[in-house]
């Protein structure tokens, strides 16, 4: 399905002296049949090509937070690791498609994780977007509402406001994945979903997204080879923050995928105490 014919992109030069270029949107990344052009926190994602380089174009937060990601992409301690950034336009970037040749290995997720948190900050622009304030926290607060646990929501949302707010803050990226980490040529691995990348004060929390989406069998030792190698302490109120803060990330996830059943699951092994966490620290 051809969505654009084409578009004239005048901002920045790109790193190749571009400054004027004909970009064609074909279609959304994934396959026409599922016809959406939006990812799962609702910002466009197409496939198209920019002079008749495979490109990826996809939508930040708001205009602060593309250049927010297009200056970590550019970090001499990342560079490697993100496709070339060929224009901005508003909230919206042009990227590199980044063709894979297979997905990456939970040792290799683990590295990653630890590289982009030991980054420092020093250098890079106001984020834009906060990963908790801006997506987990609202659609806790409307999942609380329509399931009726406002008085629990109230509470953890404030214990995690407070660790989130006062902690010092980490390059966070709450979407490393293998489907999002893909093995390129040179036995590099590039990170092709950044709509999600932020600052923010609980970087074990990108640590369960990763888990989640490797699956309880193959990421046993993942959490606790990251915390060995990076020689975090992990206390209880450190445990207690994390678990409150991973609840509203399944809730909030199931309410706008209309998940209530799973929902309210997750809230009664909350309340009863049992370990929600998919990973083991």
């Amino acid at each position: 399905m051809l969505l654009f014919r084409t578009s004239k992109w005048w901002n920045s030069p790109s790193q190749s002296g571009e400054t004027e270029s004909d970009l064609a949107l074909f279609r959304p990344t994934k396959s026409p049949r599922d016809g959406n052009a939006v990812n799962k926190a609702g910002r466009l994602v197409l496939r198209g090509k920019l002079n008749g380089r495979a490109v990826k174009v996809y939508e930040a937060a708001n205009r602060e937070h593309a250049h927010f990601i297009r200056s970590v992409s550019q970090h001499e301690l990342l560079a490697d690791c993100f496709p070339t950034v060929r224009h901005i336009r508003s909230r919206f970037l042009v990227v590199d498609w980044a063709k894979n040749r297979g997905a990456a290995t939970p040792p290799a997720l683990e590295e990653l994780s630890r590289k982009l948190h030991e980054t420092p900050l020093a250098g890079l622009p106001p984020s834009g977007f906060d990963y908790w304030h801006d997506l987990i926290r609202p659609r806790f607060v409307r999942a609380a509402e329509l399931l009726e646990e406002d008085g629990l929501a109230c509470q953890v949302i404030e214990r995690v406001n407070h660790v989130w707010d006062t902690a010092p803050k980490w390059l966070m990226h709450p979407d490393l994945t293998p489907r999002n980490v893909v093995s390129t040529a040179h036995n590099r691995y590039a990170v092709v979903d950044n709509e999600l990348l932020g600052i923010g004060g609980l970087p074990l929390l990108d640590l369960c997204n990763t888990a989640y989406a490797i699956g309880a069998g193959a990421c046993t030792d993942y959490g606790t080879t990251y915390l060995a190698l990076r020689g975090t302490h992990v206390d209880e109120d450190l445990i207690r923050s994390l678990k409150d803060a991973w609840l509203a990330r399944i809730v909030g996830s199931c309410f706008v995928a209309a998940n209530l059943h799973a929902a309210s699951k997750i809230l009664k092994a909350y309340r009863q105490g049992e370990n929600i966490l998919p990973l083991s620290i």
